[in-house]
């Protein structure tokens, strides 16, 4: 029997044995980093393989998978403090065994403030939004392993607020499965709002009807996408880019809609609405008469679009 057949054998048997474990929850995924921290366990053992194979001692070559099933070995009793910070090598995974922990964030209202300007990366997390008059801004997140980056500054009479979920997206393998993490902002109904939001998260659905918005800028990769809106501010101009399967716009049934963009097939999404073609941009039947408008820019792949009035 050749050595090198023994020794693949047992690399996958070992494999095989690891990913069974962890599926039964007898170990975390961290055996894996710890695995291949004794990379140079396997040059040894392929190297005490050569050095006897051809020899009289050739029995000595036996060795070589013996070896590397200590490896295995170790790597799945081994516990302690990792130097090259083992935990980081599967920086897309969340295992288990790690607690949700939440952060939250207040900034309180500034009467010298007149305008609200927030950068909201959202990253994988559920997203809601609430309107508040007691706090400028306030974010709740729940988070596994990286607490969020809040920073906010004042320009004359605008508050800047950048917010960054610190989260990877998360994988479901071999058994693995975390309930996804939320993360919630509060937001000053009394201020003109402008937002740049980047989100992740499958299904989102962004609410902006209880606030004073007057510009969006929304970056999604997801499946379904809702955008609601309200007529608390004369005029709205919203762009959306990225990449969503179905996307609904939800509005006051008084709120004018014009909507243009380099969205792919924007004619056809738009076949069958409320929305007149123009020169380049499509108006809704009552927009010239709308006290309150809302100017749509598609730069969105999208399969679906509808239009919604409450």
């Amino acid at each position: 029997m050749r050595v090198s057949s023994i020794r693949w054998g047992v690399i996958f048997i070992g494999i095989g044995l690891l990913f069974l474990a962890i599926n039964l929850e007898l170990l975390d995924t961290l055996v894996f980093p710890r695995l291949f921290s004794l990379w140079p366990v396997l040059l040894i053992a392929i190297g005490v393989e050569i050095i006897f194979r051809r020899t009289r001692f050739y029995f000595l070559a036996f060795l070589s998978p013996l070896i590397i099933a200590a490896a295995f070995i170790a790597a799945a009793t081994a516990t302690g403090d990792w130097g090259w910070k083992a935990d980081e090598f599967w920086s897309r995974w969340v295992w288990r065994a790690t607690e949700k922990k939440v952060d939250i964030v207040e900034i309180p209202a500034d009467s010298a403030i007149c305008a609200l300007k927030l950068d909201l990366q959202c990253g994988p997390s559920d997203v809601s939004f609430e309107p508040t008059r007691d706090l400028m801004f306030k974010s709740t997140t729940e988070y596994y392993r990286r607490s969020p980056w809040v920073e906010h500054s004042a320009t004359e009479s605008t508050e800047s607020i950048q917010y960054t979920n610190r989260e990877k997206v998360r994988l479901a393998l071999f058994g693995f499965n975390v309930t996804a993490a939320r993360s919630e902002f509060q937001i000053a109904n009394f201020l003109p709002l402008k937002v740049d939001i980047t989100a992740l998260d499958d299904e989102p659905d962004f609410d902006f009807s209880g606030l004073l918005l007057r510009d969006l800028n929304l970056d999604i990769r997801s499946n379904r996408a809702i955008v609601r809106l309200g007529d608390h501010a004369d005029s709205i101009d919203i762009t959306i880019s990225g990449e969503t399967s179905n996307l609904d716009i939800v509005l006051p049934g008084d709120l004018g809609l014009a909507i243009s963009g380099d969205t792919p097939g924007l004619n056809a999404l738009l076949k069958g609405s409320e929305m007149s073609p123009g020169a380049e941009t499509y108006f809704s039947r009552d927009y010239g008469q709308a006290q309150h408008k809302v100017f749509l820019v598609l730069n969105a792949n999208i399969k679906t679009f509808m239009i919604r009035r409450n």
